[in-house]
């Protein structure tokens, strides 16, 4: 399983608040509930490419903030790609992947954020 975890950059691995502005996206391989393989890459979208399309293809789940934000059409592109997505509480990606291993991670059902001020955008629901 592949699992994305949006960071403000690479060096600190402090989770971004909002999953499209993320510095940098921590990939972590997991096999038999055990990290193989971690890598950060800057965020495609300086490259013209959104991250949600992106990585669609490319990953099983993705680890969002408590408090945070995902843009409407990247929770698409990533769950038209059967792509799962969890919110956890946690400061940085070692917290995250580790609560995420640890069963502590809610899995997000909300629609995402639809534009500045939106009411689904800093304030997940998960139930």
């Amino acid at each position: 399983m592949k699992v994305l975890i949006p960071v403000e950059e690479c060096t600190t691995k402090r989770l971004s608040p909002h999953f499209g502005r993320a510095g940098g996206f921590i990939v972590v391989d997991i096999r038999n509930n055990d990290t193989i393989m971690v890598k950060c890459m800057e965020n495609p979208r300086g490259h013209g490419i959104p991250a949600g399309q992106y990585f669609a293809g490319l990953v099983d789940a993705v680890l969002l903030p408590e408090q945070g934000g995902i843009g409407f059409k990247a929770l698409d592109f990533l769950r038209r790609n059967n792509v799962k997505i969890f919110i956890v509480g946690a400061l940085n990606a070692d917290e995250a992947i580790r609560k995420f291993l640890n069963g502590e991670a809610t899995e997000y059902i909300g629609q995402g954020c639809r534009g500045s001020g939106a009411e689904d955008c800093h304030h997940y629901r998960v139930n």
